[in-house]
């Protein structure tokens, strides 16, 4: 519990009481008293304060290190890199693409589209063969994981006032 700043003083209190963050910690015990040998997660950093966070990716890291599978599910690609070798990336419920990081990394770009631009248009309409692996959007910018060949269609479709950022490295 102190490796995930769970109180214990909550044992006491039905689970329904606590909050987000201390329901998915204690969520998180509960899996771990078990030593799996697989653990999954949905969204495994929401309703997480960023001290939670820290530690919940030292823990995954530990787990993955003593030969724990993880099994993450996330919108958070960052996060997601720092912690995983191989990625599946689903759209509408069908794989698009399924690589090891490196080799994600060489066929994608991540490209940031600013608030406004005309992606999300582009993006739904434009796609049929599923050449942008994944898409979301945060705070009115949407990112968009293409496939290097199709980074610079997406980019100038979007036009728009500001440009586009692509990040190679992704």
């Amino acid at each position: 519990s102190d490796r995930l700043g769970f109180d214990p003083g909550l044992l006491g209190r039905p689970v329904q009481s606590y909050s987000p963050g201390n329901r998915k910690k204690f969520s998180y015990l509960q899996s771990l008293l078990l030593s799996p040998d697989l653990l999954v997660a949905d969204e495994p950093f929401s309703s997480l304060d960023p001290e939670a966070i820290r530690s919940l990716r030292a823990l995954f890291l530990d787990l993955k290190r003593e030969g724990t599978t993880l099994l993450l599910s996330s919108h958070l690609i960052s996060e997601m890199e720092r912690l995983c070798d191989s990625f599946i990336i689903l759209k509408r419920g069908r794989v698009v693409v399924q690589e090891a990081l490196d080799g994600l990394r060489q066929s994608h770009v991540l490209v940031r589209l600013p608030r406004g631009s005309a992606a999300p248009d582009l993006v739904d309409r434009c796609d049929p063969a599923g050449s942008y692996a994944w898409a979301r959007t945060s705070g009115g910018e949407l990112s968009v994981l293409a496939a290097r060949d199709k980074a610079a269609r997406l980019t100038e479709a979007a036009g728009g006032p500001t440009p586009a950022l692509v990040d190679r490295s992704a």
